[in-house]
C-alpha cells in the first residue's frame, strides 16, 4: 500500500537522515501512529532543541553555551580529535582515553558534490590548529575519509609547517564509518594511532 502523504513523509525522513530505507519507513509509520498531542509534544522538543542548542563557536559540537564543556575545560590538552559527525565525539568520550579537544567538520569532502561547510570547516579548522600539539584525524576509512585526511594534513603542513598529524590504526575495516566501530576496536585504533 502506498499513499503519496507517506511517500512525501518518508522522502522529507529521508533529506534530514542518513537512515536507511527501512529505518525511515519505520518513523514515518511510528509518527503516524502518534496522537494529535503525542505530534504537538514532539513539535514542541524540536523546537526547543532547536531555540536552545547551537554549535560551539571552536569545535562546532552540540552545546547550550556558546563554548562547549570540552571546549572550556582548561584540564584538557594541546591535542585535536578531529570527527566527521557531532555523535562521533561522545563516542570517544565513552572510551575514556582521550584528554584533547575534538572538532566537527560536519562531513567529508567528495569529488562529487559541492562541499562548502566541509571546506569552510577544514579551513577554520587549520586556523584554530595554530598552537597545538598534535592533531589526530579520526574519519572514516572511506575514498571521502582519506580524502579529506590528506587536505587537511597538506594544509596543515603549507599554512602551520606542523607534521604532528595522525590517523586511527589499522584494525578499522576499510570503507567502515567511524559511528559503527565498537568500542574496543575504536580504543585501540586510538592507543595504536599512526603518524600520517
Amino acid at each position: 500500500m502506498n499513499f503519496v502523504e507517506i511517500e512525501i513523509l518518508e522522502k522529507k525522513l529521508k533529506e534530514i537522515t542518513k537512515l536507511s530505507l527501512k529505518q525511515v519507513k519505520k518513523i514515518a509509520f511510528n509518527l503516524l501512529n502518534l496522537s494529535e498531542n503525542e505530534i504537538f509534544n514532539l513539535n514542541q522538543a524540536i523546537s526547543k532543541a532547536r531555540e536552545n542548542i547551537k554549535k560551539c563557536k571552536y569545535c562546532n559540537s552540540y552545546t547550550d553555551k556558546e563554548t562547549c564543556e570540552i571546549c572550556s575545560d582548561k584540564k584538557r590538552s594541546k591535542k585535536y580529535l578531529v570527527v566527521e559527525k557531532y555523535d562521533e565525539v561522545s563516542k570517544f568520550e565513552e572510551i575514556g582515553i582521550w584528554n584533547g579537544r575534538y572538532f566537527v567538520l560536519e562531513g567529508l569532502l567528495d569529488t562529487k558534490t559541492s562541499q562548502e561547510i566541509v571546506n569552510q570547516n577544514i579551513i577554520n579548522f587549520v586556523a584554530l590548529a595554530e598552537n597545538v600539539d598534535e592533531v589526530v584525524l579520526a574519519l572514516s576509512s572511506t575514498l571521502q575519509g582519506q580524502l579529506t585526511m590528506q587536505q587537511i594534513k597538506k594544509l596543515l603542513l603549507d599554512k602551520n609547517k606542523f607534521k604532528n598529524v595522525f590517523t586511527l590504526s589499522t584494525g578499522i575495516p576499510l570503507a567502515a564509518e567511524i559511528e559503527y566501530i565498537d568500542p574496543v576496536t575504536l580504543k585501540e585504533s586510538l592507543i595504536n594511532k599512526v603518524k600520517i
